[in-house]
């Protein structure tokens, strides 16, 4: 029914209309089912109390207009999408927040008398508040039943959101949209590119297929013809959108196929250069990099970096404390496990390139040899039996938490790259190492997790390109769910 809506959509007349009306429909539709539970739950199980549990509709109304208008200007809404669709659930994550204290704050000012003390020199104020307060029935909204709501809304946008993305995502690769679109490069470009479409692709686009010098690339979209022939390629198959791998600034033979394409489409097809591992850029484009700004003109500023390892240190140090006795009864278990000692120290590369050393519980048979960054095995005969379970539930890495402490990592950042592998970076890579690593990312949080983390590079450039607070905190809050319900680390 959702992939005949999508393709057909009825009176809507785009796929990203369409695509529009249901992010807004979903987004809707869970917070009123966060509403209705947290209302549900304040007034108890009784059919009395669920027959009062519904909040008055002006309040819920100002909460849905709300959320919706937040929601859109934070580019939750957006056609292009991010890995993971983080910015969506980042989006989500302040929409809610934002929500909360705007409404909370407003319906404090309208019951508490001492929300305006001045009042009381002020009648005609004071009659005024007291009629807006009578025609939006805030005397029959519970506040604790009002916060809770709110407190459900993100896990449940997170659900409702993660939904909506594998859905856009399955209807990318069935190819629903009504854009056609290629890719311009390599075999190998070609590959890397539609791979990462089919990660964050944009609403509405088709994957028509690929133009290549050579033959068809292996696994790719089916080859349209070579590059000498973009003009009649562009204008049978009415091409909207093509991405072109390489930087026009450094290849004038790019810069002139994104010539041909426009005039012969007459400005209708739009030219996104594919350059997310561009060096010395970041992309203000949310998929890949249309446009591109100097990284050094958007280089963390010094409080930002000392609000941010603030943050760490307030997370970090309580944390630590918390998991001594869980890490000493741990540490007890590894020694008798197996001959060796309970922790390991690995050389990883820190942020700027500096060496540094990385704690672990230890996993794997003290006389085993080291993997190098290597593609492990699913079972790795290496790893203890006890160590596969803490690998599991990333319980190894509760001694890096010593590590943020000590400001050689965050708790939030790509992963620390074994120091023999980061060695070999090109300069794109090494963009990578701009940040401080973290205990937690967006490609821990990733279906990809279970890969190497230097095959699945595009994760951490997307972190390092978008990175701030809200992000730091979305991908916090979505890491228990990763580790509780993911396949852990191999």
């Amino acid at each position: 029914m959702l992939a005949r809506f999508l393709s057909r959509g009825f009176a809507l007349p785009s796929f990203r209309s369409r695509w529009l009306a249901l992010e807004l429909a979903a987004d809707a539709a869970t917070l009123l089912v966060a509403f209705g539970l947290a209302f549900a739950l304040h007034a108890g199980a009784t059919p009395q109390g669920l027959a009062s549990a519904a909040p008055p509709p002006f309040w819920l109304a100002l909460a849905l207009a709300l959320h919706l208008a937040l929601s859109a200007l934070l580019g939750s809404y957006a056609r292009a999408k991010q890995l993971l669709d983080i910015a969506s659930l980042r989006g989500a994550l302040i929409a809610t927040s934002v929500g909360w204290a705007m409404t909370s704050a407003l319906l404090w000012i309208l019951r508490e008398p001492a929300a305006l003390s001045a009042a009381e020199a002020l009648p005609r104020l004071a009659e005024l508040r007291d009629r807006v307060a009578a025609a939006c029935a805030s005397d029959g909204v519970s506040r604790v039943a009002w916060s809770l709501a709110y407190l459900l809304l993100w896990p449940l946008s997170v659900l409702s959101r993660r939904a909506l993305f594998a859905l856009l995502r399955s209807a990318f690769h069935r190819g629903l949209g009504d854009l056609p679109a290629a890719i311009v490069g390599t075999e190998e470009e070609v590959r890397r590119l539609r791979r990462r479409l089919l990660r964050a692709p944009v609403v509405g686009e088709r994957l028509c297929g690929c133009i290549t010098p050579n033959a068809d690339p292996e696994g790719g979209p089916r080859r349209l013809g070579g590059p000498r022939e973009l003009a009649a390629i562009v204008t049978r198959e009415g091409l909207r959108r093509l991405w072109i791998a390489g930087d026009p600034r450094h290849d004038a033979a790019l810069a002139e196929l994104a010539r041909v394409a426009r005039e012969a489409s007459g400005g209708r097809c739009e030219i996104a250069f594919a350059l997310e591992r561009v060096p010395g850029y970041r992309s203000t484009h949310a998929a890949f990099g249309e446009w591109l700004t100097p990284i050094a003109s958007a280089e963390e500023s010094s409080l930002a970096r000392a609000l941010k390892r603030g943050f760490d240190l307030a997370l970090a140090l309580p944390m630590l404390l918390l998991a001594l006795p869980l890490l000493a009864l741990l540490a007890l278990l590894v020694r008798a496990s197996s001959p060796g000692g309970a922790f390991v120290a690995q050389r990883r590369a820190g942020e700027g390139g500096r060496p540094f050393l990385l704690w672990k519980l230890r996993t794997m048979h003290a006389d085993a040899a080291p993997g190098g960054g290597a593609r492990k095995p699913a079972r790795d005969p290496r790893v203890t039996a006890l160590g596969r379970w803490l690998r599991r539930f990333s319980l190894d890495e509760l001694p890096q938490l010593w590590n943020v402490v000590r400001g050689e990592m965050s708790l939030v950042g790509p992963r620390p790259e074994l120091w023999e592998v980061a060695a070999r970076y090109d300069e794109a890579l090494a963009e990578r190492l701009r940040v401080k690593p973290g205990l937690t990312g967006l490609w821990q949080v990733s279906p990809a997790r279970h890969r190497p983390i230097h095959e699945e590079i595009d994760y951490d450039l997307c972190y390092v390109r978008a990175h701030g607070f809200w992000m730091d905190l979305t991908i916090l809050l979505l890491t228990p769910g990763a580790v509780l319900w993911g396949s852990g680390a191999r």
